[in-house]
C-alpha cells in the first residue's frame, strides 16, 4: 500500500470515514482491483461494481443464488460470488496483497496464476502440442499458451508407445536360433522412392542386421515369409524363434504354426 491524502467516504448510514492508504489486489491473473481503499475499521470489503467495470472491462451476470463476473471480450469467467444474506460474497481464492507502488507482486501473482491456466488448457485439448495451441488460439484468444520449454511428464508416457525393454546379456549359441525384428514408421518425410516405413531383423549371435523398406505397413507380412524362406534356402539353416514387441504386424499365427516357429 502506500500513503495519499486523505479521502473522505460517506457510509449509508450518514457517517463519514476518513483514510490515507491506498493499494492493489490481486485474485487471479485476470481479476485485480486498483486503488483501492484500506479502512481498518470495516469489518467488510466492499468492492464498486462500475469502477471493476471500467478497470478490468467485465461484465456481471446475476441469479438468485451467484454472480458470475466474465472478461468482456472472451466472455470467459474470471471470477465468482454466492448470494448470502443478501450480500453477494466473492469465493475466487485472493492471490497478492500489494504493499508497495511497484507491480512486482501483481507480475508474480499473475505468472503463477498463468502457468496453472496454460497447463490446464493443454490438459483440456488432450495434451495438444504447442503448435496446436497457437492455432487454436487464433481462433479464440481466451486460450493462455505457455511459451516455456518445460517438458509435460504425462506427454512422454502416454505417447510412449512401450517401455523400454530390460537389458539383457544373453547371446544365442547357433546362428538363426533367435531372430529379433522391429517395425518403425511412418517416417515424417517420405523416400524419393516414396518409402515410408522400415523393418529391422537382427540375428541375436551374430548381430547381423537386415533393413527392408516398404511404401505399406500391409507389406511386412510378406517381408517376414521371404525372410523365412531366404535362411531356409541360402543358409541350409532354420529360425527357431522370432521376438518381436507383438504388433499386429508380426501376428502370423498360421504362418509360424507351419514353420515351427516361435513367437
Amino acid at each position: 500500500m502506500k500513503r495519499v491524502a486523505p479521502i473522505n467516504i460517506k457510509l449509508p448510514n450518514g457517517s463519514i470515514v476518513s483514510t490515507n492508504l491506498i493499494g492493489t489486489i490481486v485474485f487471479t491473473s485476470d481479476f485485480y482491483l486498483t486503488d483501492v481503499l484500506y479502512f481498518p475499521q470495516f469489518s467488510f470489503n466492499l468492492v464498486s461494481i462500475p469502477k471493476l467495470t471500467r478497470n478490468i472491462h467485465c461484465t456481471f451476470l446475476f441469479d438468485d443464488t451467484r454472480c458470475l463476473i466474465q472478461a468482456k471480450h472472451s466472455q470467459k469467467m474470471i471470477g465468482a460470488a454466492e448470494l448470502q444474506d443478501g450480500l453477494y460474497f466473492l469465493k475466487t481464492p485472493l492471490a497478492c496483497i500489494v504493499h508497495t507502488p511497484n507491480l512486482h507482486c501483481i507480475n508474480n501473482a499473475k505468472t503463477m496464476n498463468l502457468n496453472k491456466e496454460c497447463t490446464l488448457w493443454h490438459m483440456h485439448f488432450g495434451h495438444a502440442s504447442h503448435d496446436k495451441l497457437i492455432e487454436i488460439k487464433k481462433n479464440f484468444p481466451c486460450v493462455s499458451i505457455d511459451n516455456s520449454s518445460d517438458p509435460c511428464d504425462v506427454c512422454f508416457y502416454a505417447k510412449q508407445k512401450r517401455l523400454p525393454f530390460s537389458l539383457s546379456s544373453h547371446k544365442s549359441s547357433k546362428v538363426f536360433d533367435l531372430i529379433h525384428m522391429d517395425f518403425w514408421g511412418p517416417l515424417a518425410i517420405t523416400s524419393m522412392s516414396g518409402f515410408k516405413y522400415f523393418l529391422t531383423i537382427v540375428d541375436d549371435k551374430s548381430r547381423f542386421t537386415w533393413v527392408s523398406l516398404m511404401k505399406l505397413k500391409s507389406e511386412a507380412a510378406s517381408i517376414i515369409k521371404s525372410f523365412v524362406n531366404l535362411v531356409q534356402t541360402q543358409f541350409n539353416s532354420k529360425i527357431k524363434t522370432i521376438r518381436s514387441d507383438n504388433g499386429r504386424e508380426f501376428l502370423l499365427k498360421d504362418f509360424y504354426n507351419a514353420t515351427s516357429i516361435l513367437h
